[in-house]
């Protein structure tokens, strides 16, 4: 039921009974998303706002550089009307080239560095759209006046904007695929032959042709990646059993909710959690049944440790670890006692303990604000102490350590039945 891809199976009742977090939603709506394809390069609304800014980040600096090498190319064959071409002829086309094409490229450079992707993605289109209409208004005004220019230019225009940009084929097809019968439309009324007309098109619309098929092939290769880069993400930061996160996440995780704390002067809560006697519930109903079993305590301890920024994973075997933050030293007493109890009230069966007994867990934790000399680990550390501390007073309790002589005393206040135990003073 755990694993990502069953969420997708899974009946209302066993969602209702284990629901999904959050980051389980998205993985497994990647993992469909891949399994089903997505022939028409659209994925669902969730994943394909974040494929496009995935896509837009990673093709913003090749658009950037494909910009100035057209603006290079444009500025280079504008001097070349000039210079070949009578002042009549290139009055249009020089000027279609920089007083409409240039103008737009620059709109477009800009917009990569001042608009929000979707303003910056219109820059981009409106730049693509005046740039080849503006080229082939160019070409028309050469036939018009005797001194046709190349068509090959639209081509080779076309291709650049199927592959130079990295635009996304929704957004390259209807820029242009439109050409191909506005040029059959402007070189007839030019007065092309019918046989010239035929020919340029043709190759127009081979062109079209090649370059969506190839943008389709470049873009499905992408998404694939994208959707697989995601999942990677979630199998490498989570347990693939209980699908919290795994060791490295959780360190990671404090080391940036550490630093946090420390600009914002607030205390972060560590605490250990190990499955009572779990060795003997594998030895009874067998290895299968303690999987289940460590899913359900998973869940329990999740549950109950849900605010936005508390951090829940596990930590080795039958152990878990939650970072919560932020918390106060009055306050992780409770939230010890209240993951404690989150287990025993399943009610899990335990015979292998004896008869009417079930599924406990041990808590150690401790808290500290940030400071000098105190590193993160060190909180484990205590925690960790805290956690042997429980099992030596019998297990199925909450055991505190404090760090500093005042978090002890705020936690034996309020400490109730737990045990809060000073640790040895912090060396420099």
């Amino acid at each position: 039921m755990r694993h990502i891809d069953a969420l997708q199976d899974a009946t209302p009742d066993a969602l209702q009974e284990y629901p999904p977090r959050d980051d389980e939603v998205a993985a497994s709506a990647h993992a469909a998303q891949l399994r089903n394809g997505f022939s028409a390069l659209r994925f669902a609304p969730a994943i394909e706002a974040g494929f496009r800014d995935y896509n837009w980040q990673r093709a913003q600096r090749r658009i950037r550089i494909a910009i100035i090498v057209a603006l290079a190319v444009v500025t280079i064959f504008s001097i070349k009307d000039v210079v070949a071409m009578p002042p009549e002829v290139w009055a249009w086309t020089a000027g279609i080239r920089m007083f409409i094409m240039v103008p737009a490229m620059l709109l477009g450079l800009y917009g990569l560095s001042h608009f929000e992707r979707a303003n910056s993605e219109r820059a981009i289109v409106f730049a693509c759209c005046a740039c080849l209409y503006g080229l082939t208004a160019a070409n028309a005004a050469g036939l018009l006046l005797n001194q046709p220019l190349p068509y090959e230019g639209l081509m080779v225009a076309t291709f650049f904007i199927y592959f130079m940009l990295g635009l996304r084929l929704h957004l390259a097809l209807p820029i242009c695929l439109p050409l191909v019968p506005l040029y059959a439309l402007l070189a007839s009324g030019a007065g092309l032959s019918g046989e010239t007309v035929l020919i340029q098109v043709l190759y127009l619309a081979i062109t079209n042709t090649v370059g969506a098929i190839g943008l389709y092939s470049a873009e499905h290769s992408v998404r694939s990646g994208f959707l697989n880069a995601q999942l990677s993400r979630f199998r490498a930061e989570h347990d693939p059993l209980t699908l919290l996160h795994n060791r490295r996440a959780l360190l990671d995780g404090l080391n940036r909710i550490w630093r946090m704390a420390l600009r914002q002067r607030q205390s972060v809560a560590v605490m250990l959690i190990d499955v009572d006697h779990f060795k003997s519930y594998n030895d009874h109903y067998g290895h299968v049944a303690g999987d289940e079993c460590l899913q359900k305590v998973a869940d329990a301890i999740r549950d109950s440790l849900n605010r936005p920024l508390d951090l829940v994973g596990r930590y080795g075997g039958e152990e878990f670890m939650a970072v919560a933050y932020p918390v106060s030293a009055a306050g992780i007493v409770d939230l010890g006692h209240r993951v404690r109890a989150a287990v025993e009230d399943m009610g899990i069966p335990h015979q292998g303990r004896g008869e009417g007994a079930v599924v406990t867990i041990s808590v150690g934790l401790t808290c500290a604000p940030p400071r000098p000399g105190l590193k993160p680990t060190r909180l484990i550390d205590l925690a960790d102490k805290a956690l042997y501390q429980a099992k030596q007073a019998g297990r199925n309790c909450v055991e505190v350590r404090g760090p500093e002589p005042a978090v002890v005393r705020a936690l034996d206040e309020q400490s109730g039945t737990s045990r809060v135990v000073p640790a040895k003073p912090l060396r420099p």
